[in-house]
Order: C-alpha cells, then structure tokens, then sequence
C-alpha cells in the first residue's frame, strides 16, 4: 500500500521534470543537477511536516 502511495507521490513531479527537460532544447541543465534538486526537494518536505504539526500543536491557523 506505501509503495502505491510512493508511486504516486513521485509520479508528477518526474513527469513535469521530463517534459521541461525536453521541451528545453537549447540550454538543458545536466541530469544529476535536476536529479539532485528533486531529492533535496524530497528531503525538504520532512523539515517542513514536523514544523507544521508543531504549529497545529498551538492552533495558530485558526481552524
């Protein structure tokens, strides 16, 4: 069942990264920056649930 949710957590974001590195044709960034940049922007998703559950803890948003 993880591993469904995986799959489609990540299938967009790979999807849009492959269309716009072909639709660039003229300038393309190197593979393993744009492979880079999608695993730290995977990492960073971690950091920003634990500050948000922290938040809710407090009720600041109001809901």
């Amino acid at each position: 069942m993880k591993l469904n949710l995986f799959i489609t957590a990540i299938t967009p974001g790979i999807a849009l990264a492959l269309l716009f590195y072909w639709f660039d044709r003229h300038d393309r960034e190197p593979l393993g920056m744009l492979l880079k940049v999608f695993i730290f922007g995977a990492v960073y998703v971690f950091p920003t649930i634990l500050i948000e559950n922290f938040l809710l803890f407090f009720n600041i948003f109001g809901g």
